[in-house]
């Protein structure tokens, strides 16, 4: 525990007396070193502390709490969570004391002698959503909360939530599997980044969290800002402006937190007697925009206006000549931005479409199969049970069955097992005719 003496001298009055303070505050975070910043503008002000500051959750242990009591220092200012035990000895302690940020039981119940300055996770969050909606008009919208998903994360994950269902827009929630090591979470989020519709606008956390899903953009092969928006928390400008590209964050710490807390703790330590508890709320935020969220491009729109059309007319036996038609661009550019953003052609995106109706029809329905291939635009039948089999591993009957066995997922496995395994099957026709309507 390292002890610094801030003084500051006024010779036109009588010395304040100096107060033993103990600041348990991790230095080593953007924020932290923020709020450190504010105390000493505090304490320059004319204000005596002799300040013993702790720096990491291993040195704030409930000896130290203890002996603090027991040694009569003056006030506690705490923003670092330390193990559980010391929280159960700042729940016991008599000390005056100020929390920044931290409202863990059985501390947050205490009653006497302590403020709790609290962010404001749920502004935080609804600040993340307008500014996301303000970029453009995008496919889809994502969260990703911390990896140990801390309450305080899990707040600011509704709140965005909330907003932009209140704009009849949906978003949905990366959720991580308990006890991963870094590189199975890494692997985790690309996966996950794949099954979304771009372009994608995510809110992350915290800025850690969101140099990872830079991380799995670059590895997935996905652009940043152009498929993928990323926007993360704290503004911890050693992060946030040395990843490639840059990281737009909200701010929501400034030296006036460090500052706030160190008036409370000179209000306790002033007083003449308990005072009651006192929560206050911090709600100093704004976005620090960088490179990694950035105003969707025009073409973004022109994308989302193929994809409308494509779901709606792909069964009706589409080609690609006429989603050009509908954009009124040249085929060229259409083809162009269509990969661009999506990482696949107008035909794969026609295709995908008419086979997801075809599953569908296949599964709900007891139409003749070459009925609901018709209805879903496939000309050639043969051809269709061809690429069937090639996507799922069984034919379009072994498909529909599987309905009735209430497995189909099973029933796809063992079909790509036995035909891995098997030294008779034949190819069903060798010809390479092409879908109807797609050249």
């Amino acid at each position: 525990m390292k002890t610094a003496v801030i003084r500051s001298v006024q010779p036109s009055q009588r010395p304040k007396p100096i107060r033993e303070v103990v600041v348990a505050l991790q230095t080593s975070s953007g924020t932290g070193r923020l709020v450190l910043e504010g105390i000493f503008r505090h304490l320059h002000q004319g204000h005596h502390w002799n300040l013993h500051l702790v720096q990491s959750p291993d040195e704030f242990t409930p000896d130290l709490v203890r002996t603090a009591t027991r040694d009569g220092v003056d006030g506690l200012l705490v923003s670092l969570r330390g193990p559980q035990k010391t929280i159960m000895e700042l729940a016991r302690t008599t000390l005056p004391t100020v929390a920044i940020g931290m409202q863990y039981p059985p501390f947050a119940t205490r009653q006497h002698n302590v403020t709790f300055i609290l962010d404001d996770n749920r502004g935080i969050g609804e600040m993340a959503a307008h500014h996301l909606l303000s970029l453009g008009d995008f496919r889809s919208f994502a969260y990703v909360p911390n990896i140990v998903q801390s309450p305080w994360s899990d707040k600011r994950g509704t709140a965005y939530a909330d907003l932009l269902a209140s704009r009849g827009r949906a978003c949905v929630r990366y959720c991580c599997a308990s006890a991963v090591t870094l590189e199975a979470y890494r692997r985790d989020l690309t996966r996950w980044l794949n099954s979304l519709p771009k372009p994608v606008a995510i809110f992350v956390s915290d800025d850690l969290s969101a140099t990872h899903v830079l991380d799995a953009c670059r590895q997935a092969g996905f652009r940043v800002p152009g498929q993928v928006a990323v926007l993360g928390t704290n503004n911890d400008e050693l992060l946030c402006d040395y990843t490639s590209p840059t990281l737009s964050s909200i701010r929501f710490v400034d030296p006036g937190q460090g500052q706030l807390a160190a008036r409370e703790l000179d209000r306790l330590m002033d007083a003449r007697k308990p005072t009651e508890r006192r929560i206050v709320l911090w709600t100093f935020r704004e976005v620090v925009e960088r490179e990694s969220a950035a105003p969707l491009a025009p073409a973004a729109h022109l994308v989302r206006r193929a994809l409308a059309f494509i779901d709606r007319m792909a069964c009706s036996g589409i080609g690609v000549q006429d989603v050009v038609r509908e954009l009124g661009v040249s085929h060229r550019l259409a083809c162009l931005r269509f990969r661009e953003i999506e990482n696949r052609s107008l035909r794969d995106a026609i295709l995908e479409r008419r086979f997801a109706e075809l599953e569908k029809r296949l599964l709900e329905t007891n139409q003749p199969i070459r009925s609901v291939a018709a209805a879903c635009g496939f000309g050639n039948l043969v051809n269709l049970a061809r690429q069937f089999r090639k996507r799922h591993g069984v034919s379009m009957r072994e498909f529909r069955k599987s309905a009735f066995l209430g497995t189909p997922e099973s029933v796809l496995e063992s079909g790509k097992r036995s035909r891995g395994t098997s030294r008779t099957s034949k190819p069903i026709c060798k010809r390479n005719a092409q879908q109807k309507g797609l050249a």
